[in-house]
């Protein structure tokens, strides 16, 4: 382990080295290495070090660095409105490396694990061994289920039977007010269109038909609402969510939905007619084709 001499000679200029300072260059690589990009990585750099300076000028030891101690200071951070979203995931994540290297004492063992954590387990299990995650990407959606489960429920118990459509929708609408664009401010439409327009040209190079595709916000608007229309929300709730005047225009989507016509002329079916498609001749379709 470093002395506090060095780490002083190492800290940037005009600032004193706290006592996290000489174990921030190894976190850092373990994030390049988890498939972090350049910008991230400077953010969480600005993050661990501003977390630095906050334990040495409380005086806080390397050893009483806790999940405690990383709820205090995003509290700090929030009143100073610095407090970005993944701040939480990143911090916990350093406390995690630093008890792997053995720095910081393990937590004080439980008899019982809460019904949260132990969902929280098998769905970081799922990720990995069914949609092969990275590491980083499996943080970020561990991250935002917890936050959301425990929105949704707080103290209660947590029971998934009660989830439904409008809880996600409400967490939706909440967390998009939040999402900042590269200036800090709102994410306007314009930015948003470009961040979709990057990650649908990523896409593209794995999966070639989305190059022919016209993929906007809009037409993802268009995806969820038929989505949410297909799981049975009611059409007056997507008319509120989408901010449609009349549920009369939500009607639309009916009438795109195949999966639902089926559905209607099931049911709509009479027992004495013979069920099935129709199947055109191979004279109708080659007369169709020659059109």
């Amino acid at each position: 382990m470093q002395s506090h001499s060095d780490r002083n000679s190492s800290a940037p200029q005009g600032q004193t080295s706290g006592p996290l300072y000489s174990y921030i260059p190894g976190f850092t690589a373990s994030l390049t290495g988890r498939g972090h990009s350049k910008a991230s990585i400077a953010y969480r750099l600005t993050l661990l070090r501003d977390l630095d300076q906050w334990m040495r000028q409380r005086r806080t030891a390397l050893e009483e660095f806790s999940e405690e101690r990383i709820r205090q200071f995003l509290r700090y951070r929030r009143k100073h409105d610095s407090k970005r979203r993944g701040d939480n995931a990143t911090l916990r994540s350093l406390l995690k490396h630093l008890r792997e290297a053995t720095v910081v004492r393990p937590p004080i063992s439980q008899d019982q694990t809460s019904t949260l954590d132990e969902l929280q387990a098998s769905f970081a299990q799922h990720l990995r061994e069914q949609r092969g995650l990275r590491p980083a990407t499996l943080e970020q959606h561990l991250f935002h289920t917890r936050r959301f489960l425990s929105e949704r429920f707080g103290k209660s118990a947590l029971s998934l039977s009660e989830l439904n459509a409008q809880d996600l929708i409400r967490c939706i609408l909440r967390q998009a007010r939040t999402i900042p664009s590269a200036r800090g401010g709102p994410l306007s439409r314009d930015g948003a269109e470009r961040v979709l327009a990057k990650h649908v040209a990523n896409a593209g190079k794995q999966c070639l038909t989305l190059a022919k595709k016209h993929i906007s916000m809009h037409v993802l608007r268009h995806s969820v609402a038929m989505d949410l229309l297909e799981q049975g929300v009611d059409r007056s709730v997507i008319a509120l969510w989408l901010g449609h005047e009349s549920v009369e225009t939500t009607e639309v989507y009916l009438h795109a939905s195949m999966a639902m016509k089926e559905k209607a002329l099931a049911k709509a079916t009479s027992s004495k007619t013979r069920n099935g498609r129709y199947r055109p001749t191979d004279c109708l379709l080659a007369f169709l084709k020659s059109l």
